[in-house]
């Protein structure tokens, strides 16, 4: 009977965790932001869907120095306050998952020197200065030619992949011909690495026509 017990109590337990592991999810981003002291970044990009339209019930920061989260104006937003890394977390009321955004701040936003395709480089690299592995750079030309990709000091490109409608991706190598027109390639991503704060993430850059074929609806 006490070996019943023991077994009806383990297997209650399991299912308890079984259920919450089911219903309860814990949703990471990253976030690479330039230090903007007076100028917070609002309506934080988030993955799963979430439109975060209320205020959350707890927000942290491990290093309140780096960034924090604030909310104004019903939007959730990142200041940043000097150079470094923090781990920023919130909860929503009758929500049981969690939220937290792997902060990186940084001087210089742009870890590329330069991109081309063919004779034609790529202008505006300069104005990345925040993202989140997704945002919308609509900085790619309408052209074809080789592809080639230098970094900045302290960044390093791990790998490039190429997609026509962001769904599907298939790897390309720098330096390698491509053509970026309507159903060809519509978006790079780029997969790089920081190696002074040690992070790896996407970024980004969309073809300028890229929403003209793909629009987005709100």
């Amino acid at each position: 009977m006490k070996q019943l017990k023991r077994i009806l109590i383990l297997a209650s337990i399991l299912v308890f965790v079984f259920v919450t592991g089911i219903y309860a999810k814990t949703y990471t981003n990253t976030v690479v932001m330039k230090t903007k002291k007076k100028d917070p970044v609002w309506g934080v990009p988030f993955t799963g869907d979430y439109f975060i339209s209320k205020k959350p019930v707890k927000m942290t920061s491990t290093n309140k120095k780096v960034g924090s989260l604030y909310w104004q104006s019903d939007m959730l937003g990142i200041k940043t306050k000097k150079t470094g890394k923090a781990t920023l977390g919130f909860k929503l009321k009758g929500n049981k998952n969690k939220f937290k955004i792997k902060l990186y701040v940084l001087k210089d936003c742009n870890p590329f020197k330069s991109i081309k395709i063919g004779e034609e480089a790529v202008d505006d690299l300069k104005t990345i200065d925040n993202w989140s592995g997704a945002d919308e750079y609509c900085f790619l030309p309408i052209s074809s030619g080789k592809l080639s990709v230098t970094m900045k000091k302290g960044w390093k490109l791990v790998k490039i992949k190429a997609s026509s409608d962001c769904k599907k991706w298939k790897t390309v190598k720098n330096n390698a011909n491509i053509e970026l027109k309507e159903g060809k390639t519509g978006a790079l991503k780029f997969i790089i690495k920081n190696s002074k704060l040690g992070f790896k993430t996407n970024l980004i850059l969309y073809r300028t026509d890229y929403f003209d074929e793909h629009p987005v609806n709100n």
